[in-house]
């Protein structure tokens, strides 16, 4: 096979209950032909890696396995840039296992628009909300992620920035892999999150390209997922928190005078929410050590 346009970054962890919807969307993709299968799994516990061979079996589309024995994630080890280096397709297009793409022409529509746009690395469109109970999903009122309005645009860095991580939905990302080649060092260690580094890297070139189709699905309510534990752990929250600051800090330190002022927008949010957890939940040790780091890297 030629190389490919497109690596598809297929990410899973316990998802076994949606693995099926979720790589059934990949390849009914109308540019899968175009596009390789990187599979990560973080040492999933349950039946995910045995679906997924069994969904695998018969299908053309090249996958590259990257199967860990030792779940990465939850020790604090970095893996974003090893799966990224196996990767060999022009752009990258994430998606996790409990998620899915909803229009076939997901992949084509935006890597068409990135081609009409050169000097643009990073491309999104809107998310709709699925609560991951079936009751609930047929009662909840229709909601989406990402909806900046039903016309094309561009977001700038800055309001990438500002948009938290929330801003794009992490599966509706289309981004040119050359835009995270010369990812400074944090990018490469353990992250509170990684969506987000994503999100700013893809957009430090030319901002990011919005669509208003709807071209992926994000389950909401998925027990044991990452937002499912900071809502139920004060604790896990705070130290998300501590972490996240420090991180801000260090980005902000990167990206210098021009986006100082994007940066403290995002520092006082998370310094807010950790402040409140701080007082409501009696962790003020939490509190001092976000101060300690941004003290530390000023």
């Amino acid at each position: 096979m030629a190389r490919p346009l497109i690596s598809v970054l297929f990410t899973t962890y316990n998802h076994e209950p949606f693995v099926a919807q979720a790589l059934a969307s990949v390849l009914e993709q109308t540019a899968i032909g175009q596009a390789e299968l990187v599979w990560h799994d973080d040492a999933s516990t349950d039946g995910t890696v045995a679906r997924v061979e069994q969904l695998l079996q018969g299908t053309a589309v090249p996958c590259r396995r990257i199967l860990r024995r030792n779940n990465r994630l939850g020790r604090g080890v970095p893996w974003h840039m090893d799966v990224i280096e196996a990767c060999e397709g022009e752009t990258l297009a994430y998606l996790e296992g409990d998620d899915a793409w909803c229009s076939p022409d997901k992949l084509r529509l935006q890597t068409e628009a990135l081609q009409r746009n050169p000097g643009v690395d990073l491309c999104f469109a809107r998310a709709r909300v699925l609560p991951a109970g079936a009751e609930a999903a047929a009662a909840a009122p229709p909601q989406f992620l990402s909806d900046l309005g039903n016309e094309p645009g561009l977001a700038s860095l800055g309001t990438v920035i500002r948009g938290d991580g929330g801003f794009m939905h992490t599966s509706s990302l289309l981004v040119r892999r050359s835009a995270l080649a010369d990812a400074p060092r944090w990018f490469f260690e353990h992250q509170p999150v990684g969506d987000y580094l994503f999100q700013v890297l893809g957009a430090t070139r030319g901002g990011a390209l919005y669509l208003p189709q709807v071209l992926s699905l994000y389950r909401s309510d998925v027990g044991g997922s990452w937002s499912e534990r900071m809502q139920r752990s004060p604790d896990a929250r705070a130290t998300f928190e501590v972490a996240f600051i420090r991180l801000l800090r260090r980005m902000q330190q990167h990206y210098g005078d021009a986006h100082k002022a994007d940066f403290d927008v995002i520092l006082f949010n998370h310094l807010a929410a950790l402040a409140r957890i701080s007082v409501f939940q009696d962790r003020p040790v939490a509190l001092v050590q976000a101060a300690t780091a941004l003290l530390a890297a000023a």
